[in-house]
């Protein structure tokens, strides 16, 4: 969505419509309203979180999230479009195949049973790691054929990465798994708010 320029806008003006937003925590309720509205690549945060791994420096994101894996390919800071894609093969993709294997072997779990598997296959390991390593390849084998450089150095980022971090670190040995993989969009994203508002603090002082 974010690479097609219709679609990013569509998605803009579609979270415009509700300007307003309520969120309840416990027993307080916050009212905020929508002023300005920047759209920015799922899986970029980590760069505005850590820009010094991004400066002057060619690196691939691989954000592993529950629907989609996003690859975002980073030139000094830059995302590069043509190089940057995603597929439709997130850890659900995972799991459910996952459960179809065990299904083929007689075994029945439901998608909550199998969430837990994916981190302690006991008895099943076998066919857990056989599913896992075939996703970890997956991954591999997409980013040979968009021809990105098996020397360029990746950072896997989101919760997927942080399940398979043993599994990432055997297949892409010299890869780095975020120490923040869960929260790099919400802090990073944070970070571009900031800058925003900086910017337009010190655009209003110069008018």
């Amino acid at each position: 969505t974010f690479l097609n320029k219709n679609l990013r806008k569509s998605y803009r003006d579609f979270l415009l419509e509700q300007s307003e937003i309520m969120i309840t925590i416990g027993t307080a309720t916050k009212r905020f309203y929508i002023d300005k509205l920047l759209v920015v690549c799922e899986g970029a945060g980590v760069a505005y979180r850590n820009p010094n791994s991004f400066l002057n420096k060619v690196v691939g994101v691989v954000d592993i999230g529950g629907i989609t894996t996003d690859f975002l390919f980073f030139k000094d800071m830059n995302l590069a479009r043509e190089h940057s894609f995603s597929e439709a093969k997130g850890m659900h993709h995972l799991k459910m195949a996952i459960r179809d294997a065990l299904k083929k072997e007689g075994c029945y779990l439901t998608t909550h049973e199998i969430k837990y598997l994916v981190s302690n296959p006991g008895e099943h390991k076998y066919l857990v790691e056989k599913n896992i390593n075939s996703f970890i390849e997956n991954i591999r084998r997409a980013i040979t054929v968009r021809s990105w450089s098996s020397s360029m150095q990746l950072i896997f980022v989101g919760g997927g990465s942080e399940t398979l971090m043993r599994q990432i670190n055997n297949k892409f040995p010299n890869s780095t798994i975020s120490t923040g993989c869960l929260f790099d969009n919400c802090i990073g994203n944070y970070q571009i708010g900031v800058l925003k508002w900086q910017k337009n603090l010190k655009d209003r002082k110069e008018k």
